[in-house]
Order: C-alpha cells, then sequence, then structure tokens
C-alpha cells in the first residue's frame, strides 16, 4: 500500500507541478542503452519552467498500455549546455528512475542516482527553443532498497548510456 502511495505521488507531482507550461509536441523520439540493451521511451513529457529550468520524463509502457518504466530528469538549468547531475536537493539538476508492476500502478523499483567518480551523470542541452528540445544523456543508478524490497529483473546497479532525445513542437 505504501508503494502505491509513493508511485500515485511521484507521478502526480511529476505531471500536475509542470502544467504551467506543457506543450503539445508532436514528434518526440528518446532512447538510451540500459547496461547495454537498447531501450526506448514510449512517451515523452516536457515542461520549460518561467525561472528557465527543464523537466522531461521518458516512460516505457507494455504491449498492453502498462507503464513500466520511467526516467525523469529535472531542474536543468538551460543557460547551460552540458548540465551536470547530483543527488535530489533543492533545485540541483537531477535523475531517477522507476519501475513499476502490476497494471503500472504499483511500484516496483525505485533507483537513485548513482555518483560514481568513474562514470559522470550529464545531460547535455543541444538545443531548447520554443519549438525544438533536444540533446544527449548518459547517467547512472543504483536502487534504493529503503523503498523497494521486491526484486527487479534489472541490476542493483544500471548504467544508462548514449542517450538521446529530440521533441518538436506541433506548428499552430
Amino acid at each position: 500500500m505504501k508503494k502505491n502511495i509513493f508511485l500515485i505521488c511521484l507521478c502526480g507531482l511529476f505531471f500536475t507541478c509542470r502544467k504551467k507550461d506543457e506543450i503539445d509536441w508532436t514528434q518526440y523520439k528518446a532512447s538510451c542503452y540500459i547496461s547495454g540493451s537498447t531501450w526506448q521511451a514510449s512517451k515523452v513529457v516536457f515542461s520549460l519552467e518561467p525561472n528557465n529550468t527543464l523537466h522531461f520524463g521518458l516512460l516505457k509502457f507494455n504491449e498492453a498500455n502498462e507503464l513500466r518504466q520511467s526516467l525523469s530528469l529535472d531542474d536543468l538549468n538551460i543557460s547551460k549546455d552540458t548540465v551536470f547531475l547530483k543527488h535530489r536537493n533543492s533545485l540541483a539538476p537531477s535523475a531517477n528512475f522507476a519501475t513499476t508492476i502490476s497494471h503500472g500502478d504499483v511500484l516496483g523499483e525505485f533507483y537513485e542516482l548513482l555518483e560514481d567518480e568513474n562514470f559522470k551523470s550529464w545531460v547535455l542541452l543541444n538545443k531548447v527553443s520554443e519549438d525544438e528540445i533536444s540533446g544527449q544523456f548518459q547517467v547512472a543508478f543504483k536502487v534504493d532498497f529503503r523503498t523497494s524490497p521486491l526484486k527487479n529483473p534489472l541490476p542493483d546497479s544500471i548504467y544508462l548510456t548514449k542517450g538521446v532525445f529530440f521533441a518538436h513542437r506541433k506548428p499552430e
């Protein structure tokens, strides 16, 4: 039950806090490699805040349209090209990754940012405009065992490499 509430709060926080500048993106693509295997997002959600920070979520659904994995990159300052990610604290660029089970409404594993001196987590913003967002990323995560008691098919530490994203706005 705690996991259901946590997942609902996590998704609700991501989607409701960003309604201010929600943009209708018609074309988007996001992919990366997770520990060497290809990973393709099924849905991409971006929002640009008035303080010039960018948030985006990459969601992966199964064949039954049930959420299975989500990657969130938050508080990215768009005035810099390369943004290095840190553990979550107030307004620092950060990331998290989560898996879901059941019908996509139960939290499976929750991953927090892994700070590894041999692997830097970053996002490179190639273009951020009113009509287009594009960039690259690489991020490392580790399971947060405080919130993830289930056994997950993914390893305890995962590395997302060669990540790319692109979104183009629908012309009005």
